[in-house]
Order: structure tokens, then sequence, then C-alpha cells
């Protein structure tokens, strides 16, 4: 339900460019300032949720995503549309923290692996199900009517878990906030998260736009194509924690395998005159290689941190946004002058470049 609603305005950034009269580099910004709030909120939304539990926090930031959806379809200004991602990026927060401690309070062992896999599956499918969905329904009913409506999930799933969630009991033992920060493994780990659900979050930000452009395709037909990513990445999610679980791929492999296959779907992608199949092909292969990688991190980064879990995610979330907050107006700044794709995915792909080199040093397991 939260993916659905905290990028919500990605996919209608083309009727936005042209009603609002937007620039690329300004649109961009609308999703920088929903990851540079949820960086501001990643450790303190971690240290809530070690105090108070996930449920709580869940249920708080759900509100919030239902208020900026409504916020932002009656937005007067730019700067107002901005306000609203900052309530979004706050429920952002909370998807990766709090979903993530939840995970970790109530699964342990080989199921925890395949519950991260779900739960961060679910992730990728709202968000997919938002660049689906939301082009059609603005080309049908105006964008702001499409964005009031994506309110409706986010007030669903509110309701529901509130009667059906577990309580989160806060953390029994508690680690010193500083023994998080000063653990390699943690940086090394969210380095190469920041690689994986940073660049699938710049790639779903930006991929309707890249195919209008570079294909000339209707907005409709671009979001459908433009979800691929993203709903193979809800599913390919789940199936790392199964293929860990199962004794199929170390974790520590599995990340290396995927930062290397980042790199393949954006050359693949920033190709000059690929045709549209080879595109939505490494629109493909993004879906897979931004999300197999998930589960691990998430299970190893609670288990190097188990006295302050909450903090550890805060910490791995707090670094995959400073992907988006560069990435997303950085994408938009060189395509507006170089007029191509090209060399905007290829600075974006230097990230999991180095991510790849740094997650060789992550322990054998």
């Amino acid at each position: 339900m939260q993916g659905f609603g905290f990028m919500n305005h990605a996919p209608v950034v083309p009727l936005v460019m042209r009603d609002a009269g937007v620039s690329p580099a300004a649109a961009g910004f609308l999703t920088t300032a929903t990851f540079l709030s949820c960086a501001v909120f990643s450790i303190p939304l971690g240290a809530l949720t070690d105090r108070f539990g996930p449920k709580r926090v869940t249920a708080f930031v759900l509100a919030l995503l239902a208020v900026s959806a409504i916020g932002l379809a009656a937005a007067p200004s730019y700067g107002f549309m901005l306000a609203t991602r900052v309530l979004a990026g706050v429920s952002l927060a909370s998807v990766f923290v709090a979903g993530g401690q939840y995970v970790t309070t109530h699964w342990s062992g080989a199921r925890q692996h395949v519950a991260q896999g779900l739960h961060g599956g679910s992730i990728l499918l709202g968000v997919g199900a938002g660049v689906f969905v939301l082009p059609a329904l603005s080309e049908a009913l105006g964008w702001r009517a499409a964005i009031a409506l994506s309110a409706l999930p986010a007030v669903l799933g509110a309701l529901v878990w509130l009667f059906a969630a577990r309580p989160g009991a806060p953390s029994v033992r508690r680690a010193a906030i500083a023994s998080v920060y000063r653990s390699a493994t943690l940086w090394r780990l969210g380095i190469a998260h920041t690689s994986m659900f940073g660049t699938g979050i710049v790639l779903g930000a930006w991929v309707a736009v890249y195919l209008v452009s570079e294909f000339d395709l209707p907005v409709a037909y671009a979001g459908f194509f433009g979800s691929l990513g993203l709903l193979i990445g809800a599913a390919g999610r789940p199936v790392g924690g199964v293929l860990v679980s199962l004794g199929w791929g170390r974790p520590r492999a599995l990340i290396v395998v995927t930062l290397a296959g980042i790199l393949v779907a954006l050359a693949v992608m920033a190709w000059p005159g690929r045709p549209l199949a080879v595109a939505v092909a490494g629109i493909a292969v993004a879906g897979v290689a931004t999300s197999l990688g998930f589960a691990p991190i998430v299970a190893l980064a609670a288990r190097a941190a188990p006295g302050a879990a909450g903090a550890a995610l805060g910490l791995i979330g707090l670094h995959a946004t400073f992907a988006v907050v560069a990435g997303a107006p950085l994408v938009g700044a060189l395509w507006s002058a170089t007029g191509s794709f090209t060399v905007p995915l290829g600075a974006l792909a230097l990230m999991p470049a180095a991510a790849l080199v740094l997650a060789l040093g992550l322990p054998r397991d």
C-alpha cells in the first residue's frame, strides 16, 4: 500500500511538466524531496521503532501518506508539491525501517529471508502498480484526480494494519547507536542497497519519460512497459529470499551478482540507437538485478546489530536515499542538457560499479 503512494508523482511526471510548466530538473526534485525527507527521518524512525515497536510507527506514517497524496492532488504551486513529497518521504523511511524490523521480530532463521523478500516485493509491487495504473487514470480523469485516488490504498492499508498486524515489542536489548555507525559491514551493505533500491527508484521515476522521449510511446503505453521492471522486482525480492533459505545462493554471492546485473541493465538501456525491444529487455533485467539481493541485505543488516535492528535498518535506508536525492535531478539535468538518456544512464552506472567493488569485501557467510 505504501509503495503505491510514496512515488505516486513519478508516473504522471510528463503531465505535471506539461500542465504546471515544470522543467525536467524541477520534476526530478519532486523525487529528490521524497528521498531527502527519507534520509532525514530514517535514523529517527529507526530509534522510534526500537522504542515503540513497528506497529504503531507504521500506522502513523500510513496516515501521513494519505495526507501527502491529497495535498499533492490539490497543490496550488510547485513549492506545495515539494512539501507533500516531504510527508511521502517519512512514509518511505518507515517502509524499510519499521517494516523490516516487523519481519525481523516475527520471523527467524531461513523463514526470515523469505519473509523479508515478500515484504520487499510488496513494496515494489505497490510502486509498479502505481506506474501501471496512474498514467491511464491520469489520461482519463486528469493527473490531480488520479493522485487523489492514490490516497485510498493508504487509508485501506492503515485500517487493515491496525486490526491485523501483530504487536511488535520494542527491542529488549538496545545497543548503542554509535556501534551501528562504526560497523563496516553495515556501511558496505548500505552502499549495496543504495545501488539496488536507489537505482530501481531513479529508473522508476524516469522510465516513463525515457520511453516517451526515446521511442515516442504514448504515456499509457510507457507506463505499462515502465512498470515491468518494478513488477519483476516485486517477484524478484521473494525469489532472492527463497534462494538463500534453500541454500541455493549465499547472501554475499547473491549481492555481488545482482550488482553486476545492474551494470549490464544500465548499459543496455543507455546503448545509443537501441531498439525498443532491447530497451524493454534492459528494464526487465534491471527489475531482476535490483531486487534479488534485497532479502540478504536486510537480514544481514539486522544480524549485524541485534540490539539495534531499527537503527541499523535506518542507516541502510539512509544510504539508499543519497542515490535518489542526487540521481533523480542529475538524470533530469543530463537528459535536458544532452537530449538523450545515454549520458544520464551512464552516469547512474557509476554507483553500482563502486558498490560492486565494496561488496567484494563483505564477510563470507
